[in-house]
Parts: C-alpha cells; sequence; structure tokens
C-alpha cells in the first residue's frame, strides 16, 4: 500500500513539474497535471479496495472459526468449573468426615432425677453434602456420669478452641478425645477412686494442658470444666479463660464469678503462675447454671459510620437475653440471632438442679476458692 501510495504521488508531483516548465519553456500545450492526479487517487482507491477486502476475508475467517472457538472457550471453562467443584468435594468430604469424629464426642449422656442437663451447639461454618447441610466448628460441650469416693458426680466441659472450620474442628477433637478418656478412666477405676472433685478436676486440668502444649501454641482452647455433686448440688469447677458462668435464680441472671484465675489450655505452663484453683458454688433448688462460649457475646450489630463492623462488647447483654427466654436454651438462642448476627461459634451448656426438700437458707451469691496443692 505504500509503495503504490508514493508512485502515484510521485506520478503527480512529476506531472506538476512538467506542467510548469511547459509553461515557461517547452510551450507544447499539454497538461498532465490532472492524469497526474487522477493517477492518484486510482492508486489511492486501489489501497482502500485491498484493504476492505482484506477486511472481509477477516470477517469471514472469524465468522467461521467463531463458534469452534466458543466451544473451545466453552469446554476449557467447564474442566475448570469441574476441577473446583471436585476439589470442593473432596474438602466438604474432609469436613464430612471430621464432624463425624466429634459428634459421638460431643455427648450428653448425663444426668438424673435431680439434675437436667442441655446441650446448644451452633457453629459458624456451615458445608453442603451428600444433598444435606453441616457444620464444623472448634466448640464442643460433654456431661458424663463418673463416681469418686462412692458418691454420684456429673462430669462437664464446654470448650472452645481456637480457630474457625476445620482449625477450630482439630482443637475440638483433641479435647474431646483427650476427656473423654479420663472419663473412661474414671468409670473403669470407679471403685478404687478415691481423690477428692478438686484434686480429679487438677489432674484432668494437667493431662489436658500436658497435651495441648505439645502443639507449641499453635493450639489453644478456652474452656470451664467441672464436676457436680448430684445428691448435694455442690458444683467444683474451673474456669481457663472462658466467659463467665451465669446463674438464673428467681428470674434474675448473674455472674457467679469476679474474675478469672486461669489462663487458656495450650498456654505454656510458665504463663500458669499462682496455686491452681477450683471454683465451688452451691446449688438450690430449681437453680440454673448456664456456660456458653465467647460467641454467645460476638454478635455484629451494625456497621458504623465508616463501614466498619459494630461489635457488642457488653457482657451483660447476654443477661438481659437468659432473663428474656426464661433461661431456655432455644429461646436464647433465637433471641440473640435478633440483635445481630453472629460471627464466632456458638455453645451453651445449661444444668438444672431440682430438690424440692432442699432447706438451705439463701445467701448473697459468692464463688469460694478452693486451693489444691
Amino acid at each position: 500500500s505504500a509503495k503504490r501510495l508514493m508512485l502515484g504521488l510521485f506520478i503527480m508531483i512529476s506531472a506538476a513539474i512538467f506542467d510548469v516548465l511547459d509553461s515557461i519553456f517547452f510551450k507544447t500545450g499539454l497538461i498532465l497535471t490532472r492524469f497526474g492526479f487522477f493517477s492518484f487517487i486510482v492508486g489511492i482507491v486501489g489501497i482502500l479496495a485491498n484493504r476492505f477486502l482484506n477486511l472481509h476475508e477477516t470477517v469471514e475467517n472469524l465468522n467461521r472459526t467463531l463458534e469452534d472457538k466458543v466451544e473451545q472457550r466453552t469446554r476449557e471453562l467447564q474442566e475448570t468449573l469441574s476441577q473446583v467443584k471436585l476439589l470442593k468435594e473432596q474438602q466438604d468430604g474432609d469436613y464430612f468426615l471430621t464432624t463425624l469424629i466429634i459428634n459421638p464426642l460431643a455427648s450428653n449422656t448425663a444426668g438424673d432425677d435431680k439434675l437436667d442437663l442441655k446441650i446448644l451447639i451452633h457453629q459458624k461454618k456451615k458445608f453442603e453434602f451428600k444433598n444435606r447441610i453441616h457444620e464444623i466448628g472448634g466448640d464442643i460441650c460433654i456431661s458424663e456420669n463418673i463416681y469418686l469416693k462412692g458418691r454420684k458426680y456429673t462430669a462437664f466441659v464446654n470448650g472452645d478452641a481456637m480457630g474457625k472450620s476445620i482449625q477450630g474442628a482439630g482443637g475440638a477433637l483433641v479435647l474431646g478425645v483427650v476427656f473423654k478418656s479420663i472419663l473412661s478412666r474414671a468409670r473403669f477405676f470407679s471403685a478404687k477412686e478415691t481423690v477428692f472433685p478438686e484434686r480429679w478436676l487438677k489432674l484432668a486440668f494437667q493431662e489436658l494442658q500436658s497435651v495441648f502444649e505439645s502443639f507449641d501454641g499453635s493450639m489453644m482452647i478456652s474452656v470451664v470444666m467441672g464436676l457436680i455433686d448430684n445428691e448435694k448440688g455442690f458444683i467444683y469447677y474451673i474456669n481457663a479463660e472462658h466467659p463467665f458462668c451465669v446463674l438464673y435464680r428467681d428470674n434474675k441472671a448473674s455472674f457467679i464469678e469476679k474474675e478469672l484465675n486461669l489462663r487458656k489450655i495450650g498456654i505454656m505452663a510458665k504463663e500458669h503462675s499462682g496455686d491452681f484453683q477450683v471454683n465451688t458454688f452451691k446449688l438450690e433448688d430449681r437453680d440454673v447454671i448456664i456456660m456458653g462460649s465467647d460467641g454467645r457475646d460476638d454478635i455484629k450489630l451494625g456497621i458504623d459510620d465508616v463501614g466498619g463492623r459494630v461489635i457488642n462488647e457488653d457482657e451483660n447483654l447476654f443477661l438481659e437475653t437468659v432473663e428474656k427466654a426464661d433461661a431456655d436454651l432455644e429461646k436464647i438462642f433465637a433471641l440473640t440471632q435478633k440483635k445481630g448476627e453472629l460471627i464466632d461459634d456458638y455453645s451453651l451448656l445449661r444444668i438444672e438442679y431440682k430438690n424440692a426438700d432442699l432447706t438451705v437458707q439463701r445467701s448473697t451469691l459468692s464463688v469460694n476458692k478452693a486451693r489444691v496443692h
């Protein structure tokens, strides 16, 4: 195209020069400029026609191959989508197998005519497997009956492992296996078990601590773990950096603790300074104790002016919820959901003591400390 354009331009310039010289010297009367200009225009037309033909041919080729290219791209996208779906199914399968292991551990086999125990667990992570919705997370609740020194006790634990989804589930799995092992030994040696409840709790805590320390800080768990004397309604428990336990008595909810004296299980032993302490509390007839993970307080209340999340920081909000729900776990969960969006795993353990013959005079709420050496 460039050569053709240069040739037409050269002919036109040459004709113009000849016409100028002819008018001055030659006097032939020929006018070649019109023919030169005509040649230049013909060259431009030839170039445009050639480009038009090339464009038309390119469009025809694209039209012929467009369908094939679309089919090829569609196949590539389908293959990629199939790979993603396969990976998602494998992941959900791993989640499902983990829940199959954890669910039997999170059992509630305790209780009698004087103790009524109920458990509610809602994990944050939901997944679909085999056309069913399942959930996985780091919260776990366990309760079973054991015998110490010939007396019947209810052992319980409410734990919240560090992390969400599969990471939290791993911590909950370790807690469940170790605690179940402790309970199995207690039942197996029930006839010979002569340790006091405070000593049993300390040994259980030390065993859990030794296991979680092996993770070298990559896995920690907060727990409320304890024993209840089924006959007398006396609670022995420890709180390792877990939310305070709630007492529901006479339609009023209040905390039975004022401070924490233990760090999370899994923190190196040097961080657990001071003597090991066991909290004790005496239940009265129709008293209800509710223990829960920090998911009960971690509620997204809304969005602030700059687009950040507004998270609940008032621990007394849970007390109001317990009172409005009359200490019913399902109602508590429903009311909590109405207050905002849950952003963490959610678990509650409810213990109600029933003893109509109880004549102990009620006193001001207090928590006694029993030192174990």
